[in-house]
C-alpha cells in the first residue's frame, strides 16, 4: 500500500469492525565483476580460511533502457530500481516457492516484470531488496505472460543462476519508486473474474477489520483482513488481504491516523473476484502492495 495523503477531518473516518525510448548509453563509472579468485590463508592454529576475492575491471557496461528490451539478444545490462518483490507459492503459502517476482523501473520511468526460477533464488535474493537500485547483467528477455500481468509491457525479464546483480550505492536521481495503472472503482465490474492483469486502485480507506484466521474453500487455514475502500463518487468495494499481506498491513496505524485524517492509499496487484458468485470484491495476495 502506498499512502498518498492524510488530510484532516473533523470526525473519525476509520474504525475497527467486529472480528519511452532513447539510444543505449554507456556508464563509464561502473566496474563489472570479471573474475573471482580463491585464496587460502593460514590461521593462528594452522587452519585454512578460504575466501573469494572479487576483482573488478574498468570495462564500461552498456546499459539498455527497459523500453528497448527485445527477445533474442543475450548481452543486455540494466540499471533499475526494484520497485516490488514477492514470492509466488501458488494457492497455499506453505507450498515451496515457484518463482520470485520483481517489478523493475529504469531511470526513464519504464517498468517491466522480472522472474527468478527456484534454482536461482538462493544465489540472487541476498542481493535484491525493494527500493534498491541495481545493475543487472546476463539476463534473458521473453514475451510477457498472457495472465496475471503486473505492468503494461509486452516483454519480461528472466534471471538465472548466471545473472550478475550489483547494487548501485551512489545517490542516483530520477528513479521512480512506484509504478501503477489505476482503474476507477466504478470500472472494476468489467474486470471481475479476469486474470489477464492485476488491478491497481486508489481510494480512501473507510474501515479496517482485525486480521483473523479463516478456513478457505480448499480447507486450508489462512489469515484474512478486510478493508473497505471508497472513491470520491461514493463508490465502495471491499479489499480482502490474505496470508502474509493481512498480517503485514498496519491496521492499527491506519486506524490511529484515521481518527483525525482521511487516509488515501494506492493498492497494486489485486484481482476482482465475486463472493458467492454475486458480490464483487478485490482480492490481495502475495502480489498485492
Amino acid at each position: 500500500m502506498l499512502v498518498l495523503s492524510a488530510s484532516p477531518v473533523n470526525t473519525c473516518a476509520t474504525h475497527r469492525l467486529p472480528s519511452s525510448s532513447s539510444a543505449n548509453h554507456r556508464l563509464p563509472s561502473f566496474r563489472r565483476t570479471s573474475t573471482a579468485a580463491s585464496v587460502d590463508i593460514a590461521g593462528e592454529q594452522g587452519s585454512l580460511l578460504k575466501f573469494a576475492a572479487v576483482q573488478f575491471c574498468s570495462i564500461p557496461m552498456e546499459i539498455t533502457p527497459v523500453s528497448q528490451l527485445r527477445p533474442g539478444r543475450l548481452n543486455y545490462s540494466l540499471h533499475v530500481r526494484i520497485s516490488r518483490m514477492w514470492e509466488f507459492r501458488g494457492t497455499n503459502e506453505q507450498n515451496d516457492i515457484k518463482h520470485l517476482d520483481l517489478v523493475l523501473i529504469d531511470q526513464k520511468g519504464s517498468s517491466i516484470y522480472a522472474e527468478i526460477p527456484p534454482e536461482a533464488i538462493a544465489d540472487l535474493k541476498p542481493h535484491l531488496q525493494e527500493r534498491k537500485i541495481v545493475y543487472m547483467s546476463k539476463i534473458t528477455i521473453e514475451p510477457a505472460k498472457l495472465a496475471y500481468r503486473v505492468v503494461d509491457n509486452p516483454y519480461m525479464v528472466k534471471l538465472n543462476k548466471r545473472t550478475v546483480v550489483v547494487e548501485d550505492k551512489d545517490e542516483v536521481l530520477g528513479f521512480s519508486k512506484y509504478t501503477f495503472s489505476l482503474i476507477p472503482l466504478d470500472k472494476l465490474e468489467q474486470h471481475k473474474n479476469k486474470t489477464d492483469r492485476f488491478i491497481d486502485v486508489i481510494a480512501k480507506i473507510r474501515t479496517v477489520t482485525n486480521a483473523t484466521k479463516v478456513t478457505t474453500a480448499s480447507g486450508d487455514q489462512q489469515m484474512r483482513r478486510v478493508i473497505l475502500l471508497e472513491d470520491l463518487k461514493g463508490n465502495t468495494i471491499e479489499l480482502s488481504l490474505s496470508g502474509k499481506r493481512a498480517l503485514e498491513f498496519d491496521g492499527d496505524q491506519v486506524i490511529h491516523v484515521g481518527q483525525h485524517h482521511h487516509v488515501i492509499a494506492i493498492f497494486v496487484g489485486t484481482l476482482v473476484k465475486l463472493y458467492k458468485g454475486h458480490y464483487p470484491f478485490l482480492s490481495g495476495t502475495s502480489a498485492c502492495r
